[in-house]
């Protein structure tokens, strides 16, 4: 087991592989307060990286601290009364956080990320789909070694795939028309009127 070491909050960067758009501020706000009245019962681990450190995993564990510090330094605006209290009562300082040092290469870093995001269930399709693509593009998986990651068969990791570009689909620059088409989870993209494949993909995302 490594040995614990204490690193100043803004000398941690996420995992490069996290490939989560949205934090659940929620979720967050709960972590906080619990920090703040018990400690960090578990420290992330962590990568040593010019200098720097980045997550292998404890993304939210680690916005929590965050948080905490945020609060500790007198920044309370829109923060709950409760979590205030926490932290003025709390003796830790919240401008450095525990961590443990590890040697981790790039594959390991991925997978530490996807199986994070799996253990939440809000993950979205369309960044369920972008890990996948990372998967298979930067990692060289087959797309049956890609669904043993997530969890999913071989042709359910292609269909995914195919449909992770309609993120970028925003056109920013050119000179093309746009129509805004929501998906059945509920989100627009806006997508090119000549796009009809994209279109497509986007009427049938499904979790």
């Amino acid at each position: 087991m490594p040995e614990q070491i204490y690193i100043l909050i803004e000398q941690i960067d996420p995992n490069p592989y996290q490939t989560r758009f949205e934090d659940n501020q929620e979720r967050i706000n709960t972590i906080a307060l619990s920090i703040a009245q018990d400690g960090l019962l578990q420290p992330p681990t962590v990568r040593s990286v010019d200098g720097r450190y980045q997550l292998a995993f404890g993304h939210t564990r680690t916005a929590g601290w965050k948080l905490c510090n945020w609060v500790q330094v007198g920044n309370t605006d829109g923060v709950a009364p409760e979590l205030i209290a926490a932290v003025e009562k709390s003796d830790i300082d919240f401008s450095k956080m525990p961590a443990f040092p590890a040697e981790i290469d790039d594959e390991k870093m991925f997978r530490h990320a996807v199986t994070e995001n799996a253990q939440r269930a809000d993950l979205s399709a369309i960044e369920e789909a972008t890990a996948m693509k990372k998967a298979m593009e930067e990692f060289k998986y087959t797309s049956d070694q890609a669904g043993a990651l997530f969890g999913k068969s071989g042709a359910t990791v292609r269909g995914k795939v195919r449909r992770a570009h309609c993120t970028y689909c925003d056109g920013k620059g050119s000179d093309l028309q746009f129509e805004w088409v929501k998906s059945p989870l509920g989100t627009s993209y806006r997508i090119p009127l000549s796009h009809t494949s994209c279109k497509q993909s986007v009427l049938s995302l499904s979790r």
